[in-house]
């Protein structure tokens, strides 16, 4: 089963609130959760996660803009614009559960067509009363 994570990037989201400086494959930054004078922020562009070495704050997208804004969960969704649903199924496995919707529906018209049949073909067998073997 594929899931789609449909976070926004996590480097556009804190350069925001952080000036960062790029170092190798990372940046770097001043933490916002506590003083500092020397930067301690680290963000990872491909993990799409930060960590504080001077605090130890980390996490993904969801839990920097929950802790910088003190909402819970929803509340840091609905600040990203992602509507209360983080993680969406892709188009593909939409596409696949629309199709299963078809056949188990098919299956049943089927089923009921069938078993009207046999209900006909019993009682055209059973004109007396007497039950079909």
């Amino acid at each position: 089963m594929n899931i789609t994570l449909s976070k926004p990037d996590i480097l556009e989201i804190i350069q925001q609130h952080v000036e960062l400086k790029q170092k190798g494959a990372r940046y770097w930054g001043l933490c916002l959760f506590h003083t500092e004078k020397t930067p301690s922020l680290m963000v990872d562009t491909e993990r799409q996660t930060f960590i504080c070495f001077g605090c130890g704050v980390g996490g993904d997208v969801v839990t920097f803009i929950r802790k910088l804004h003190g909402v819970d969960f929803r509340g840091a969704l609905t600040l990203l614009g992602m509507s209360g649903k983080p993680y969406g199924p892709s188009p593909e496995l939409q596409r696949q559960r629309e199709l299963i919707k078809d056949y188990r529906r098919r299956l049943q018209a089927y089923e009921d067509r069938l078993c009207g049949y046999l209900r006909q073909a019993a009682s055209a067998n059973n004109k007396y009363g007497q039950r079909p073997m």
